[in-house]
């Protein structure tokens, strides 16, 4: 039950589920003249289509029938020529919320062939060989002789009844910017999960990246972060993407650079594109050189086979001269050095076309920028097992300094201080040293380092005169 309020009384009235029954009736009251029952109805039609989708509705004047949800999704998509800008944003929220529509419906959503009343366009070469076949030519001698002589009746055409064909790209080219950002949002939920629907709609969704509305643009670009796994850019599409960086906005430009670590490039030449831009933008923007160099780690790991033939070119390597070593310190090349030390990591061979020096930096990198280099890589390094021998031995160490303070209790007082603290010292440089086994060696250095105390304290003059005030204070707080 529900409570209903009316004036100073309160009743109680059943929840009562939805009759299919009353869709006749929700669907001529889409034409009310208020918007506030418009939009009460688009929410209703949504609560009925998600409960009983499948009902079949039949058309009207056809003998076939639709599914209800299909049915549903249709009218209002055609909400979206609404005059008033609420009820249009509404339609463009709940379309995003239907996610059981066939995949036929979704795909009208964006074709373009709502101004031509769903009639297959001849071109003009189609058009003039058909006159041939049949005999027919144009003279000249009469106006629009040779136009196409199907007649066509303006009160037939009803634009509005064409269902869900155009409705994000009314949307998206919507005068208000509210309904561009609800339509963006729609678009990019239905094609999270549906990637033929993603790929119909890259195109669309770059192309928001001109609008004059930075929040728009913001949108698009996250769309775009949403759905990266169903696209692939390509060359006219980087074009757009890639003039957006130039935007004066540090937020949207960090999005767009999140963007590119998400998404994958198609060509080797749209690779290419992306990082030129990159590095003009790294001169135009110095104080991106963090977001920028993410970027590039990314692309290299996203795109190993495109860097591949790409290398050569970037790192300036001639096959028969050695060329100077260039400044690790310069942050163009170190923007190559990330892109293609990633790229390595995942392609076998790549690595045998890189200098001596290129290794060398691969190590200094290793130190330097640890989240920016694959900490796992060793597809660099000539010698992959002398980690282990080196750990080996390190454990070893460990061993012989711990079984060394084991032996020292059968020493002299002395003796035994001056061996425990020269463990103590032994065992925080190889922490220092070895940061696998550091762990093990802190815990060792702080348990002689207690032990040393210990003997101290016996062994001091307080402990062992019963006479000594801070002797007996002493012994009662450790037997306690």
């Amino acid at each position: 039950e529900i409570s209903c309020v009316t004036g100073v009384q309160t009743c109680a009235l059943p929840i009562l589920a939805l009759e299919v029954s009353l869709y006749p009736v929700l669907c001529s009251a889409l034409r009310d003249d208020y918007e506030g029952v418009r939009c009460e109805v688009l929410r209703i039609m949504a609560i009925l289509a998600e409960s009983q989708p499948e009902y079949q509705i039949k058309i009207d004047n056809d003998s076939g029938c639709n599914r209800l949800v299909d049915d549903v999704f249709s009218r209002i998509c055609q909400v979206m020529n609404d005059v008033r800008e609420p009820v249009r944003c509404l339609a463009a929220q709940i379309i995003g919320t239907m996610s059981a529509v066939s995949q036929t419906f979704l795909e009208q959503t964006l074709d373009k062939k709502l101004m031509s009343n769903m009639r297959m366009k001849k071109s003009s070469h189609e058009r003039q060989a058909g006159l041939i076949s049949s005999g027919e030519w144009s003279s000249g001698k009469k106006w629009a002789d040779d136009a196409p002589k199907e007649k066509v009746e303006s009160n037939s055409v009803n634009l509005v009844s064409l269902g869900s064909c155009g409705a994000f790209v009314h949307g998206l080219e919507d005068e208000c910017f509210s309904v561009r950002v609800a339509a963006i949002n729609s678009l990019t939920t239905l094609a999270m999960e549906n990637h033929s629907l993603a790929v119909l709609a890259l195109d669309f969704l770059v192309d928001m990246f001109n609008d004059e509305i930075e929040q728009v643009r913001l949108k698009a670009i996250e769309s775009l972060t949403t759905i990266a796994k169903h696209i692939k850019l390509q060359v006219t599409q980087l074009d757009i993407i890639l003039g957006a960086l130039d935007d004066f906005s540090t937020l949207l430009r960090e999005k767009l650079h999140g963007m590119l670590q998400a998404c994958t490039v198609d060509t080797k030449d749209g690779l290419k594109s992306v990082i030129n831009k990159l590095m003009a933008n790294l001169k135009k923007y110095p104080h991106d050189r963090r977001s920028i160099l993410v970027t590039f780690k990314h692309l290299g790991s996203n795109h190993p086979d495109l860097t591949l033939p790409l290398v050569i070119s970037l790192l300036d390597i001639h096959p028969f001269f050695d060329t100077p070593e260039p400044d690790i310190e310069d942050p163009g090349y170190l923007c190559t050095l990330v892109l293609v030390l990633n790229a390595a990591h995942h392609c076998p061979t790549l690595p045998p076309l890189l200098d001596d020096h290129t290794k060398r930096h691969h190590a200094y990198l290793q130190d330097t920028f640890p989240h920016l280099i694959p900490s796992s890589s060793t597809s660099l390094n000539t010698n992959n097992n002398k980690p282990e021998v080196d750990l080996t031995k390190t454990a070893e160490f460990l061993s012989s300094v711990l079984n060394r303070v084991a032996r020292a209790t059968r020493m002299s007082s002395t003796s035994q201080l001056s061996v425990l603290e020269a463990s103590c010292r032994e065992l925080q440089r190889i922490g220092n040293i070895q940061t696998s086994i550091n762990d093990p060696a802190s815990f060792a250095r702080m348990y002689i380092e207690a032990q040393i105390l210990y003997e101290k304290i016996v062994r001091g003059y307080a402990w062992a005169h019963n006479s000594s005030q801070t002797g007996r204070v002493l012994r009662d707080s450790i037997q306690k």
